[in-house]
């Protein structure tokens, strides 16, 4: 089966340039004699002050790398009807690590700078499952000393997370990112920081309230510097919350904004190292139609940030038209978007397939967003893989896609795979041009099991 992604760039871009002079001054000879004499110099001013030093960078970079795979890392998987159950993280000493649900379980698995498994898969707790309006249930991220810290909504909403050394030896028991008792936790975030801290995000809701974005910064021993901070005040539900590190210290944040009129908007704030509001609330994408049932449309939201100081945020949109489309907004260094909400950038994708999931990461020419979608026809299900490479300037170079096999039902024997398979896709990269990819296969052949079948989970690096 064949599918094609066609693209459409509606590109905006202006670069600022500033340029500035010097002079010098002289000493000039006089002849008191003459009365043509100029008038003397003017005594001179106080020094410049010397240009300040750069601030130190917050972004992280990942170590040397070596292409490999694909490989199968784990086999016959019980998959589930949950969306976004892996997360990975290429780590600062060339390794990598990956992370996924299997039932109810949450593993973790380190890899070197071959891709090779380092020791065995580790359990690290239980997630959080059946909800399907949760947008991501867990996130790993590289830490700076080498190491990983691993976050997840545990089967109580609780959010909690638990610190790795480089060996993959857990170097604390799970701890909680926040004492509150939450009633519904619909998505979860971590970012580490160059300082070896880390900052956690999360949206959830207290009592009947609606779901509310929260964030809080800790320490590289994981003691807590701020209290739970709330992103906005702007009454209604709020869901897909992501935060990436900006070089001068600060935040931009972004997440899915639900209107008194029922509609959703995507928002954006930049944030003090305080995860203090920094400036206002920004329109990413303005509201548009309502899909039915839960914050769905636009809670595919990723982002990333580059150490010379640009960000790039990435979302789903559907307007009820012929095409669904992946969006994107580049920041500058002082959270300035590039262009107007009213023109995105956007690629398109079939209108009879759906998107699963939409993530950003750093790449050497700029970003690159992986968008899965699913593309379904009469008894098969194929996942596509797409990813877009974009420019420092925000602008679309290259797309590329690989296909792979969901489902597939032999009604002759009974035997194969029937319904979505899980864990689904995840990806992490760096501004090497490297990244590691890891997406679930269905597996095929066996007896089908109930209600889902099972799965290999495959990773390569690129």
């Amino acid at each position: 089966m064949n599918k094609n992604a066609t693209v459409a760039i509606p590109l905006v871009l202006a670069m600022l340039l500033s340029a500035c002079g010097g002079g010098g001054s002289g000493s000039p000879t006089t002849d008191a004699s003459s009365s043509n004499a100029p008038p003397p110099a003017p005594a001179p001013g106080p020094a410049p002050a010397p240009a300040p030093a750069p601030a130190p960078t917050d972004i992280l970079q990942p170590g040397a790398f070596a292409p490999f795979g694909p490989t199968v890392l784990a086999s016959n998987i019980a998959a589930s009807a949950n969306k976004n159950l892996t997360s990975t993280a290429r780590l600062t000493g060339g390794g990598s690590v990956v992370a996924w649900v299997a039932g109810t379980s949450l593993l973790v698995q380190p890899l070197d700078a071959e891709g090779d498994a380092v020791g065995a898969a580790q359990a690290a707790g239980t997630v959080l499952m059946g909800d399907p309006d949760v947008s991501t249930r867990l996130s790993v991220v590289a830490t700076a000393d080498g190491g990983w810290l691993l976050a997840w909504i545990a089967a109580d909403h609780s959010v909690l997370f638990r610190r790795y050394a480089a060996s993959g030896a857990p170097v604390a028991a799970a701890a909680s990112a926040d004492a509150t008792a939450y009633t519904k936790t619909l998505g979860i975030q971590a970012r580490a920081l160059a300082d070896g801290g880390f900052v956690v995000a999360w949206v959830a809701s207290e009592g009947a309230s609606p779901p509310r974005a929260h964030l809080r910064r800790f320490s590289a021993a994981g003691t807590a510097v701020t209290a739970r901070v709330g992103l906005s005040n702007s009454a209604g539900a709020q869901a897909a919350l992501q935060v990436t590190p900006m070089p001068d210290g600060n935040f931009l944040a972004a997440w899915v904004q639900r209107n008194p009129d029922g509609m959703e908007s995507v928002l954006a704030r930049r944030l003090d190292a305080a995860l203090d509001a920094a400036g206002p609330e920004q329109l990413l994408q303005p509201a548009g139609l309502q899909p039915s049932g839960g914050l769905h449309r636009y809670s595919l939201l990723g982002a990333a940030s580059l150490s010379r100081g640009a960000a790039l945020f990435a979302w789903a949109y559907y307007d009820g038209g012929p095409s669904l489309q992946v969006r994107w907004q580049l920041f500058d260094a002082l959270g300035t978007p590039a262009t107007s909400s009213s023109s995105p950038a956007s690629a398109s994708f079939r209108n009879d397939s759906f998107l699963d999931s939409v993530q950003v990461i750093p790449a050497a020419t700029g970003f690159r967003i992986v968008a899965e979608s699913n593309l379904t026809n009469y008894r098969t299900t194929e996942a596509y893989t797409t990813i877009l490479e974009i420019g420092g300037a925000g602008e679309l170079l290259d797309s590329t896609e690989t296909t792979r096999t969901l489902s597939l039902v032999n009604v002759v024997s009974g035997t194969g795979c029937s319904g979505p398979t899980q864990p689904g896709v995840a990806v992490g990269g760096g501004e090497d041009g490297h990244y590691l990819l890891a997406y679930a296969v269905c597996v095929m052949g066996g007896p089908l099991p109930a209600p889902f079948p099972p799965a290999n989970l495959e990773v390569l690096g690129r």
